[in-house]
């Protein structure tokens, strides 16, 4: 089943796009809370610790992010142009 970006309202195409990610993003935050109950279980010293590497880690997932929207707008494009070479290629090298 395919269905057109460009019809309908933008709110409902702007919804179907997002709620993946934010059905991700809430999974991320579910297992964060129960990995900071389990560590608290240990000490606070343990979730003081762990606490020192949440910004390594949002630095990191920013990171993949951000190489992952990026290679997803060059194979958009790719695909827009209707170049199957150079898209099969990009996404298998």
């Amino acid at each position: 089943m395919q269905s057109s970006l460009t019809t309908g309202r933008v709110s409902h195409q702007l919804l179907k796009l997002s709620l993946p990610m934010v059905w991700g993003v809430l999974a991320i935050l579910a297992f964060s809370l129960a990995d900071t109950y389990f560590i608290a279980q240990l000490g606070t010293n343990e979730l003081a610790a762990i606490s020192f590497t949440f910004p390594v880690v949002s630095i990191l997932a920013s990171v993949a992010m951000g190489l992952g929207t990026g290679a997803a707008s060059v194979i958009a494009r790719e695909i827009g142009k209707e170049h199957q070479a150079s898209y099969d290629s990009r996404t298998t090298e």
